[in-house]
């Protein structure tokens, strides 16, 4: 850690803290738990961490596992596993994550902050720091972008950070690492002003609202695309917050889904020359439909709308 005793370039001094490294015992037990004994993958760990002096035990998944031994999971290998996770396997990993006592978990998993293909991965990171948070156990983790040798040699790295592990400095130890283009990443916190990130943003590309099965809600994405000049009666809405609504047909035999939003007008096409009138009759037909206008004193609206400002329920009524 340094710091130092003024802001860049204005510092004349700095402090470092460092700690010398601890040293590793080179036949550490650790635990390998997997589907099945069988798994390639664990094979291949096993043979790896064998040649490095480690010994090395295979657990499928269901079986009791050693007591006070670390154990590196590679269970995300073959399928997201708290995607969809069964009551069986639930009820395992909970009496599992109780019965780590002094050991730790190094949950490998695919990557999820850093390239994520596969956004379910994701709930492993959130679980570990849910156990982290709630029952101060060591749960660590580990995205890889590739199963290959050079993964089995970041696994190791890492192991052996995790195993020097000091929960009684000052600092905490790390818990999430990220394997990404060969190099291990882990995660800091770093200042920034809104304000200038915001003048920064790129401000001429749009995205529009995608849906890959109709029907299925969880389907729903957002599409990137490319700002273009507006033509005809096409507008463009710099949109504040999007939602979903719905309504049922008259037959009763589907649903309709539509986009509700908050946002501003910020240009239009040729034929919207009456763009004012529009936007007041819009908004009295609102009113009318969803509220009651409250008067003032001089008889007019107490509530009333900008000439940016547009609200728009676009289904439901």
């Amino acid at each position: 850690m340094v710091v130092y005793d003024n802001d860049i370039p204005y510092h004349l001094n700095l402090n470092i803290l460092a700690t010398p490294t601890r040293p590793v015992g080179s036949t550490k037990s650790v635990t390998v738990l997997c589907g099945s004994k069988d798994n390639f993958f664990a094979q291949q760990l096993e043979s790896y961490l064998g040649t490095e002096g480690l010994a090395v035990k295979i657990c499928a998944l269901g079986e009791g596992l050693p007591v006070g031994q670390d154990i590196i999971s590679i269970l995300d290998f073959e399928k997201p596993f708290f995607d969809d996770i069964t009551a069986s396997n639930f009820e395992y990993f909970k009496r599992l994550t109780l019965n780590l006592q002094s050991a730790g978990m190094l949950w490998v998993t695919m990557p999820s902050q850093i390239g994520c293909d596969d956004p379910r991965c994701a709930m492993a990171l959130g679980m570990a720091r849910t156990i982290r948070s709630e029952l101060a156990i060591d749960f660590a983790t580990l995205e890889v972008d590739e199963i290959s040798s050079n993964t089995w040699v970041a696994v190791l790295q890492v192991l052996r950070k995790f195993q020097r592990r000091n929960k009684n400095g000052d600092v905490d130890p790390d818990f999430e690492f990220v394997l990404s283009n060969g190099k291990v990443h882990i995660g800091r916190f770093h200042p920034m002003s809104v304000s200038k990130e915001l003048s920064t943003a790129s401000k001429g590309n749009t995205k529009r609202l995608g849906i890959g099965t109709f029907g299925l809600l969880e389907t729903l994405h957002w599409i990137q695309g490319n700002s273009r000049c507006l033509t005809g009666d096409e507008v463009e809405i710099e949109t504040r917050a999007v939602g979903l609504n719905f309504r049922v047909s008259s037959t009763k035999t589907f649903i309709d889904y539509c986009l509700t939003f908050l946002g501003r007008f910020n240009c239009h096409g040729n034929r919207w020359l009456e763009f004012d009138r529009f936007r007041r009759r819009m908004f009295w037909n609102c009113l009318r439909r969803r509220t009651r206008c409250k008067r003032s004193s001089r008889g007019r609206p107490s509530c009333y709308i900008s000439q940016l400002d547009f609200l728009h329920p676009s289904c439901g009524v």
